[in-house]
């Protein structure tokens, strides 16, 4: 398990190995809201690439997100990979950082339903 203040500091020392996923954050760091993710994609910051594609053609389908990107330009945000995690399990780690990142707000879709009450 990756230390949280480590994520945060971005000094934390990760191991990549056979079979595993990873799970991700993009922060802006102007508001502090974070979008957790996951991916098989290896290295994992192509999975960035694909996110930061769309974002900067305005066409990311998480409309939070890409509001607060056209507001605050791509400088304010940041990847990183907070976990490498086996494939298997991949689903329920990204549910635990979730949940550990998305206490009051968050880009995550599913999160904000469940949270507002309209799922």
């Amino acid at each position: 398990m990756t230390n949280l203040a480590d994520v945060l500091s971005g000094q934390s020392k990760l191991d990549t190995g056979i079979l595993q996923g990873a799970i991700y954050l993009i922060k802006c760091n102007k508001n502090n809201k974070s979008y957790v993710g996951q991916t098989t994609l290896h290295p994992p910051t192509l999975r960035w690439k694909n996110h930061w594609n769309f974002l900067k053609n305005n066409a990311h389908p998480n409309k939070y997100l890409q509001d607060d990107w056209n507001k605050y330009g791509s400088e304010s945000f940041s990847f990183v990979v907070v976990e490498y995690v086996h494939n298997k399990y991949i689903g329920e780690y990204e549910k635990k950082w979730i949940h550990s990142f998305c206490i009051d707000d968050c880009y995550n879709i599913q999160h904000l339903r469940v949270n507002n009450g309209t799922k």
